[in-house]
C-alpha cells in the first residue's frame, strides 16, 4: 500500500496541497508502525529502520504552517510508537550540496 500511495503522490499529475500530502505520508508512517514495527517490538524483536519521523519532518514541515504541523504532531502522538534511540548521520557538506543540486 505504501509504495502505491507514494508513487501516486509523486506523480506530477496528482494535484494535492502540501498539508494533504503530509497527512498521506503520515498515514503511511502510522500504517508501517502498526503493521510492521509494533508486532515485531511486541515479540521482543529489535527493529532498525533507516528513516522515521525526523525525515518526514525535514521533508514536509518547511512547507507547512505552524498550525498544520501541530495538527500532524497531535495525530501522530496518539498512533506512532516513538523509538528508544534515534541516530542522526550527517554527511559531509559537499555531499549535502551535491544532493541539493540534484534535487533542484
Amino acid at each position: 500500500m505504501g509504495e502505491a500511495i507514494r508513487d501516486h503522490i509523486k506523480n506530477p499529475d496528482f494535484d494535492v496541497d502540501v498539508f494533504s500530502q503530509a497527512l498521506l505520508f503520515g498515514a503511511l508512517r502510522i500504517q508501517n508502525v502498526r503493521k510492521e514495527i509494533s508486532p515485531r517490538l511486541d515479540k521482543g524483536i529489535s527493529v532498525l529502520i533507516d528513516r522515521f519521523w525526523p525525515s518526514t519532518a525535514v521533508y514536509q514541515y518547511p512547507k507547512l504552517t505552524a498550525r498544520e504541523i501541530d495538527s500532524i504532531e497531535q495525530l501522530h502522538s496518539h498512533y506512532v510508537r516513538h523509538p528508544d534511540l534515534t541516530i542522526f548521520v550527517v554527511p559531509p557538506v559537499e555531499v549535502l550540496l551535491s544532493r541539493k543540486k540534484v534535487a533542484g
